[in-house]
């Protein structure tokens, strides 16, 4: 499991705004398993046994939703 910080995500993110967020990492592949972190800030990431889900896919599927990954440090 990877964990991604996302700019725009707190616990004040609808719930409806979490589900377009979870639909879209769920059609990224790789990903077997989407968690939201809201207290953190946070996106969880379990990846395919065999596969593991690329950041940029992740990034661009949460954008598509609305949502901004932070730069890697």
């Amino acid at each position: 499991m990877k964990k991604y910080k996302v700019q725009n995500l707190s616990e004040s993110t609808s719930s409806a705004e979490q589900g377009k967020l979870i639909n879209a990492l769920r059609d990224v592949r790789g990903v077997s398993r989407a968690v939201l972190h809201l207290q953190s800030s946070e996106l969880e990431i379990g990846s395919q046994k065999d596969r593991e889900a690329k950041r940029a896919d992740i990034a661009a599927a949460a954008s598509q939703a609305g949502f901004s990954l932070t730069t890697e440090s």
